[in-house]
C-alpha cells in the first residue's frame, strides 16, 4: 500500500501563492500607467501622490485602528523601520513618475523603471547574500530580452540611440527606492498585521508628503480634487495600486521572496500593453506576442521548481 506523500498540493506551496499575489499586484500597477495618463497635467505631482495615499488610509484605518492602539508600543518601538518604509517606498518611489512625466520620455521612463527587479537582486546579495543559480540568471536574462523587445517595438536597434537626462537619474532614484522598499519587507519586524503595517505606512507617507504638498500648492494654485475626469481616477490610484496592491505585494514577498516577486513584476510592461489594446483601442501586435512569449518563458525557467512532485 502506497504511503500518502506529505509534500503540500502546487497551490498550498508558499511560493505559488506569493506569485500569484505578486502578479496581482503587477496586474493593477499596470493600470496605474494607463490611469496616469489622465491625471498628469491636471494634478500636480505631490497633490496625485498625497491624495491616492490619503484615500488608501482613510479607508483602512477602520481596520486597523483598535489594533494598532493595542499594539502601538510594538510600533513606536520600530518607529524608525516603518518611517523608512514609509518615506522610501510612499513619499519618494510612488511620486517620482508623477515627476518626471512631464520631461522624460515614456520610453525612457518604461526602461529605467524596470531597473527596479536588477536592484532588488543586487541589494538582496548585498545585504542578505542571496544566491543564484545559473538557471535562475538565465530565466532573468530571457525576461530582459522579451521587456526590451517589447519597450523597443521589435526594434532594439532605436535602443542604441536613446539620451538621458538629470531627470533620468531621478527616475532611476526611484527604481532603486522600490527595489530598497522590497528587500527592506523581508526584514518586518515580527508582530502586527499586514492591515496595520499598511496604515502606519500610509499615514507616516502622507505626513512626509505634505510640506512638499504644500509649497507646491503655492505655486501653482491647486485646483480642486474631486472635478469631472479626476475623482475617478483618483479613486483607483487609492484603492487599487495603493491599497490593493501594495498589501499584496507585501504577501507576495513574504511568501515568495523578493528576487521571485520582482522577476513577475517584468510582466508589468506587457500587461500595460494589454490594458491598452483592451481599454483603450491600441492595436495588438506582433511583438506583443513575441516578447509576452520570451517574458513568460523567462519566469517559468527562473521561478519553476525542478523537483519531481
Amino acid at each position: 500500500m502506497k504511503q500518502a506523500s506529505s509534500s503540500p498540493g502546487f497551490w498550498v506551496r508558499p511560493e505559488v501563492r506569493g506569485s500569484l499575489f505578486a502578479f496581482l499586484a503587477t496586474l493593477v500597477w499596470s493600470g496605474n500607467v494607463l490611469v496616469s495618463r489622465q491625471l498628469v497635467g491636471h494634478m500636480p505631482p505631490f497633490a496625485i501622490s498625497l491624495y491616492r495615499i490619503a484615500l488608501a488610509f482613510v479607508v483602512i484605518l477602520p481596520l486597523a485602528a483598535v489594533p494598532l492602539w493595542r499594539h502601538r508600543q510594538h510600533y513606536w518601538a520600530h518607529k524608525g523601520y516603518y518611517a523608512c518604509l514609509a518615506a522610501i517606498g510612499f513619499s519618494f518611489a510612488s511620486t517620482v513618475t508623477y515627476i518626471v512625466a512631464h520631461s522624460v520620455p515614456a520610453m525612457n521612463i518604461s526602461l529605467i523603471g524596470i531597473s527596479s527587479p536588477l536592484f532588488t537582486l543586487l541589494f538582496g546579495r548585498m545585504l542578505f547574500g542571496d544566491v543564484f543559480t545559473p538557471r535562475q540568471l538565465g530565466g532573468l536574462a530571457v525576461v530582459l530580452v522579451g521587456v526590451l523587445f517589447l519597450l523597443a517595438k521589435g526594434n532594439l536597434g532605436v535602443l542604441l540611440h536613446l539620451s538621458f537626462s538629470r531627470h533620468d537619474l531621478l527616475m532611476l532614484g526611484g527604481a532603486a527606492g522600490f527595489a530598497v522598499y522590497t528587500v527592506l519587507l523581508r526584514k518586518k519586524p515580527n508582530g502586527g498585521s499586514q492591515v496595520c503595517f499598511l496604515a502606519v505606512t500610509f499615514g507616516l507617507g502622507g505626513l512626509f508628503l505634505l510640506p512638499a504638498f504644500v509649497l507646491e500648492l503655492q505655486q501653482t494654485g491647486f485646483m480642486p480634487p474631486w472635478k469631472e475626469g479626476v475623482r475617478w481616477p483618483i479613486l483607483f490610484l487609492g484603492l487599487g495600486p495603493s491599497l490593493f496592491s501594495y498589501w499584496a505585494w507585501g504577501r507576495a514577498v513574504q511568501l515568495a521572496g523578493a528576487a521571485r516577486a520582482m522577476l513577475i513584476y517584468y510582466t508589468l510592461p506587457l500587461l500595460a500593453g494589454l490594458q491598452a489594446a483592451l481599454f483603450l483601442g491600441e492595436p495588438l501586435l506582433v511583438v506583443h506576442a513575441i516578447s509576452g512569449v520570451l517574458i513568460i518563458g523567462g519566469l517559468l525557467l527562473a521561478t519553476l521548481s525542478t523537483r519531481a512532485s
